[in-house]
């Protein structure tokens, strides 16, 4: 039980700092933000590349199932649409 919430928290963890590294990238190159904003943004990026490797669960996989999940849905769209049509 202890290693799926350490597994779940840092999941969590992970994906806030994916998602705010990128934000703050973003915020620099489309919002024309100070370059320190971006520079912060790479930090952070950084610091999700090392959380990734402190999950106790195969992170490659745990990362691959929305992948996989989108994967499907595509191409279940893409059937549903040809027989349709």
């Amino acid at each position: 039980m202890l290693t799926f919430v350490k597994s779940i928290s840092l999941f969590i963890l992970a994906g806030l700092f994916e998602i705010g590294g990128g934000y703050l990238v973003w915020l620099t190159i489309r919002e024309e933000k100070p370059w320190w904003i971006g520079a912060l943004g790479g930090i952070i990026l950084i610091g999700y590349g090392i959380v990734a490797t402190w999950q106790p669960a195969n992170f490659g996989r745990v990362c691959q199932e929305p992948q996989i999940v989108k994967h499907h849905c595509k191409t279940h769209s893409l059937l549903f649409r040809s027989n349709h049509s």
